[in-house]
């Protein structure tokens, strides 16, 4: 078992470690190789003999129906060897009753104090009665109701598969995708709970399921499970040692997770840093302990996503890269974009568009002295919907196509310029949603607010976006990498077991 505990590392590191771990401690306890085994115990061979008789015995006195033979179990079916004091047996001989609840709907009644549960009311090992349960009156509960027990287990067998409950005496009728069987003497109820999460069971289940969206698993498939039965001490045994190392799970989870957040956390403040320096020292100093915690910040996508969008934002803000005194200012290229749009409207090729002023109160935040806030719409040849027509294939009529001057315009530069945060956040503004479809119109899209840098200061920027988004993808690549590596590590863990 040493090398469980160095496999708790490797599960911190992995992607879907903590989950992966938790699955190889159920499978290595329903092998036999959890705990070790105490000559003292008595054989489940025994346990077996005594279940029979107790069987019989509910027969005779009429409390039970004898049930229909078993078959027997074959050589092919079972998957592993167990330890000598263990069996393999059909989950139908250790119970006194198994069956689903009602196919149907009973006459519900909204103050009725039984509740019609299904497997979704399931949920390790207990019945939770959620807002939407509906009820029913003490007259359907005696219609449909199940002789349930303290030893009764159910089991979600249709839709979401392998969901586990205990009954205590809750109020309840069941629903058809409620499995429950009453399991005899000494079988321990938790251990069954631990056999049913645990992937031999799911696996199983899943093989067998019928239908292809919504899974089904039939009475017959679950009364012929094949069970890995211990002796019933080591039985208790292992629910103890799985307890233990699942909390030992949640606390690896829980520190995953703080880990986590705490580096969003510092992400994040340290791209606030960037993107609200006020001068040149403090942007700096801000892009400085990005640097030095590079390795550390970088190893999780969710931070490269935000990088992306500091990537963006600081390009569209002047941050990016220097501005060069000899670049024509925004201003005169503007003017320029204008009085070609102006030549097109006297050529009665395009429409002229009045654009109202840009006011201080509209801008998002303060632009280097050579740059200009302008509309999107004054930057553009032509903004127009696509056909509606489906026999025309060139865009489509929900798409829009905005058209620029390349000559003055660095088509990339807009592109970035678009998918920015705040350019995002003015699209979302407006958006209205017609037959469940959010949409924008053209004006709206004109009118959207855009940074004009100098034409060089564009190609500049376009090309420090592209070199830096190169390398959030080998980041990305490298991170799916070790990714890979990890995983690689858990299934060889798993191969072994």
């Amino acid at each position: 078992m040493e090398f469980l505990d160095k496999y708790f590392d490797t599960a911190f590191a992995a992607p879907n470690g903590v989950k992966r771990l938790r699955e190889l401690i159920l499978s290595l306890a329903m092998r036999g190789k959890l705990v070790r085994q105490d000559p003292g115990d008595k054989p489940a061979s025994e346990l077996l003999k005594e279940i029979e008789a107790e069987k019989e015995r509910l027969v005779k006195e009429g409390k039970i129906k004898r049930s229909n033979k078993l078959p027997e179990i074959k050589v092919d079916e079972v998957p592993y060897e167990l330890p000598e004091t263990w069996e393999w047996v059909r989950l139908g001989a250790i119970v006194s009753i198994l069956g689903d609840g009602l196919h149907g709907s009973p006459n519900y009644d909204d103050t009725g104090e039984y509740f019609f549960i299904n497997g979704n009311n399931l949920s390790d090992g207990v019945i939770k009665i959620k807002e939407d349960t509906k009820s029913v009156a003490i007259g359907e509960y005696i219609k449909y109701r199940k002789e349930l027990n303290k030893n009764t287990v159910l089991v979600s067998i249709n839709g979401t598969i392998g969901n586990v409950a205990f009954y205590n005496n809750e109020k309840v009728v069941l629903g058809k995708s409620s499995c429950y069987f009453n399991l005899l003497l000494n079988v321990n109820k938790c251990y069954i709970k631990r056999l049913i999460n645990s992937p031999y069971f799911l696996q199983y289940a899943l093989a067998s399921a019928t239908g292809s969206t919504i899974k089904n698993v039939s009475l017959k498939v679950m009364r012929e499970f094949i069970v890995p039965l211990p002796p019933c001490e080591e039985q208790c045994r292992i629910v103890e040692k799985i307890d233990i190392l699942m909390s030992q799970c949640d606390r690896l989870e829980a520190l995953q997770k703080e880990r986590n957040q705490k580096r969003l956390i510092v992400h994040t403040a340290a791209c606030d840093r960037l993107l609200n320096s006020p001068d040149k020292n403090s942007f700096s100093d801000a892009w400085e302990f990005i640097r030095n915690n590079f390795s550390e910040l970088y190893s999780v996508k969710e931070n490269l996503s935000e990088l992306r969008k500091a990537i963006l934002q600081l390009a569209v803000m002047g941050k990016l890269v220097p501005q060069e005194p000899s670049d024509e200012s925004a201003l005169i290229l503007f003017k320029k974009i204008r009085q070609q749009a102006n030549q097109l409207v006297c050529q009665k090729k395009e429409k002229r568009v009045n654009f109202e002023e840009i006011s201080n109160q509209d801008i998002f935040f303060f632009l280097p002295k050579s740059w200009l806030w302008v509309k999107l719409g004054s930057l553009l040849k032509s903004l127009k919907y696509g056909t509606s027509k489906k026999k025309y294939l060139t865009y489509a009529g929900y798409l829009i196509r905005l058209r620029s001057f390349p000559e003055c315009i660095c088509s990339r530069y807009l592109y970035f310029a678009l998918n920015t945060t705040f350019v995002r956040t003015q699209i979302e503004k407006p958006l209205r949603t017609t037959s469940g479809v959010k949409n924008i119109n053209s004006k709206e899209i004109a009118n959207l607010l855009i940074p004009l840098p100098p034409l060089p200061e564009q190609h500049r920027i376009v090309a420090k976006v592209d070199r830096l988004m190169e390398l959030c993808d080998r980041l990305e690549q490298q991170i799916d990498k070790a990714t890979d590596k990890q995983t690689a590590l858990l299934n060889a863990i798993m191969a072994k077991i």
